[in-house]
């Protein structure tokens, strides 16, 4: 893995000695240092509670586990095509959880201000477990589409 050699890096792509494992490591390593710098982006803002530390945890893992299975499903170092599978479908999928997300976030709402009325620490907790839910969904199903795609390439 290079770091700042960029002319070794283009070489081995153009020489055909970047392989998938090679995509896999840099795809894995920007996607969580730009989660765990997001994370801790939110940190200086506010005063943070359990549940914010929680939510924290649970991105970073999620996120990591995740990538890590798909690679995985995707024949690991053997696959084919890791990252285009990676962002296509991820970014499908969180569209797809998106637009049934956001309703129901709404509708929990609606329901929490007329008959529920959590405390503000249940309603993060609400908040926490909708967004963990939505988080492992997108991986676990992003995860079964690439085992999908992958038995049918063979």
């Amino acid at each position: 893995m290079y770091f700042t050699n960029i002319k070794k890096l283009k070489e081995d792509i153009i020489e055909k000695r970047f392989s998938e494992k090679d995509r896999f490591l840099y795809i894995l390593l920007f996607i969580m240092l730009d989660t765990i710098f997001l994370e801790l982006n939110i940190f200086p803002i506010e005063e943070l509670n359990i549940i914010d530390y929680a939510s924290s945890i649970i991105n970073i893992v999620v996120t990591f586990s995740g990538t890590y299975f798909i690679y995985k499903a995707n024949g690991g170092e053997d696959g084919n095509d890791f990252a285009g599978k990676y962002f296509s479908i991820t970014w499908v999928r969180s569209i797809r959880f998106l637009l049934f997300l956001i309703p129901m976030v709404f509708i929990f709402s609606i329901l929490d201000s007329f008959f529920f009325k959590f405390s503000d620490f249940n309603n993060e907790i609400a908040m926490l477990l909708f967004l963990s839910g939505f988080m492992c969904a997108l991986y676990f199903y992003a995860y079964k589409d690439v085992l999908e795609i992958k038995e049918k390439e063979a």
